[in-house]
Formats: C-alpha cells, sequence, structure tokens
C-alpha cells in the first residue's frame, strides 16, 4: 500500500500552494515485488497506474484550456515566450 507519513496534512499542502490535489483507494495488494516489474492484475501498481492516467488527462485538459485562453488575451505576450 502506498503512503506517506503526514498523508492528513496533505490536503492544507495543496491548498496552501493552489494546487490540485488527487487521491484513489488502493485495491490491489503488493502482488509482484522483484525489481522489474511487468503489469500484473490485482497488484496495487495498477492502481496507482489507473490514478496517474487520470492525472495526466485531467491536467493535459486544464493546460490546454488555459493556453488557449491566454493565447486569445494575451497573443504578444504567448507569442515572445517562442524563443
Amino acid at each position: 500500500m502506498y503512503q506517506t507519513v503526514g498523508h492528513m496534512g496533505v490536503e492544507l499542502y495543496a491548498e496552501a500552494m493552489g494546487l490540485p490535489l488527487f487521491r484513489q483507494n488502493t485495491d490491489g495488494k503488493a502482488v509482484r515485488q522483484e525489481k522489474d516489474y511487468t503489469p500484473t492484475a490485482d497488484d496495487e501498481v495498477e492502481d496507482l497506474f489507473t490514478l496517474l492516467s487520470r492525472v495526466k488527462v485531467s491536467l493535459s485538459c486544464s493546460l490546454a484550456n488555459f493556453w488557449t485562453l491566454t493565447s486569445v488575451k494575451f497573443p504578444i505576450f504567448i507569442k515572445d515566450l517562442a524563443w
């Protein structure tokens, strides 16, 4: 199981920094514990992969919306960013 010391305070850190917090329960167990991992049903790593996939989609959508809105409002500024 993936844990962190002080996991109760993680929400406060995210809020203080204005960052999104992504969480998900892990249903899998530590099935594979070798150095090299291969996808394994019911392994906790698969739960982590699912969460990271959701984060990637969510952040990609957020960034796409941010850049679209920013480029409309500040076209000269965005152009200057491309060195």
